[in-house]
């Protein structure tokens, strides 16, 4: 992967650490009563990468993991619904964390919200709005556009135990484009039965 804007550049080589998986209904992702509120949906969670950041002439030599999401679709969203909160979550013990909070009018989360646990052997569990607890713990407000921003979360799945705090490593991330985004790297620590777990996540916020 390559890309280039100003003084900036990166040259980056992923791999896949494990197969992709499949989001919603084995790719179909259902978000709202109409059938056309629902994406194609599959996500790679662990990329191995490694490359190169060139910054102001200086070469910088890295490497970590990344995640892939590939979704397509018509019209996503029923008109009950004002945006969504979605968090991809790579932890520590080698499991991964996706969940698509959709969000509605009344500030409810919408029934149709979803997500998905992936084992470190790779193994998948689709998670419902009944499965996940999601408090905001603190926002920001962006200086730019005034526009206030949910950042630091707990998330709390009590079936698989783990209670996790999810802090943004710079708050300032917003997109101020043709659509206004909150999108950035995210901190995770927690624990899950007793024992400390930490990692990194991805934090998108829409509709605010």
């Amino acid at each position: 992967m390559a890309a280039r804007a100003c003084e900036f550049e990166l040259d980056l080589t992923l791999n896949p650490a494990r197969p992709h998986v499949l989001q919603g209904d084995q790719g179909y992702s259902r978000k709202g009563p109409d059938p056309g509120n629902a994406s194609r949906y599959f996500s790679y969670t662990r990329l191995d990468t490694q490359g190169l950041i060139h910054l102001d002439e200086e070469a910088h030599r890295g490497e970590g993991l990344g995640w892939m999401d590939r979704e397509w679709g018509s019209s996503a969203l029923s008109e009950e619904q004002t945006g969504w909160d979605w968090f991809s979550l790579q932890l520590s013990d080698g499991s991964d964390i996706m969940f698509y909070r959709l969000r509605e009018e009344n500030g409810q989360t919408s029934p149709f919200s979803k997500g998905l646990h992936v084992t470190p052997d790779g193994d998948t569990r689709l998670l419902t709005v009944n499965d996940v607890e999601l408090d905001i713990q603190s926002h920001w407000q962006s200086p730019k556009t005034g526009v206030r921003y949910p950042l630091a979360w707990q998330l709390r799945i009590p079936e698989l135990a783990p209670t996790l705090n999810i802090e943004p490593r710079l708050e300032a991330q917003e997109i101020d484009g043709t659509f206004r985004y909150w999108e950035g790297a995210m901190t995770v620590e927690g624990e899950r039965e007793g024992q400390a777990i930490d990692g990194q996540g991805y934090l998108e916020l829409a509709g605010y």
